[in-house]
């Protein structure tokens, strides 16, 4: 978030041009909206892990879809469907 300030460009953005992800790393919207999941950190000690925040930790499919198409591990974070929409 403190590349972002200032910037005016989208998270995602400006983790592809820093190299954090690649565009193949980036969770597609449609998969976000129907999972009800938020993508919010990149393991640093691990770059093969991204967490998101989801109401449901245990909805594997949601876990396997993610990390399908990002080809990274998905590190479930416990939230509500209300904070994830505030995001």
């Amino acid at each position: 978030m403190e590349l972002q300030k200032g910037t005016g460009k989208k998270l995602g953005e400006i983790l592809v041009d820093a190299g954090f992800l690649t565009e193949d790393n980036l969770v597609p919207l449609a998969v976000l909206k129907k999972y009800m999941v938020l993508p919010f950190e990149y393991a640093k000690q691990n770059p093969n892990v991204i967490r998101v925040a989801i109401a449901n930790p245990l909805d594997f499919h949601a876990m396997d879809d993610i990390s399908i198409v990002t080809n990274l591990q998905v590190e479930p974070v416990v939230a509500t469907n209300r904070g994830i929409l505030l995001g």
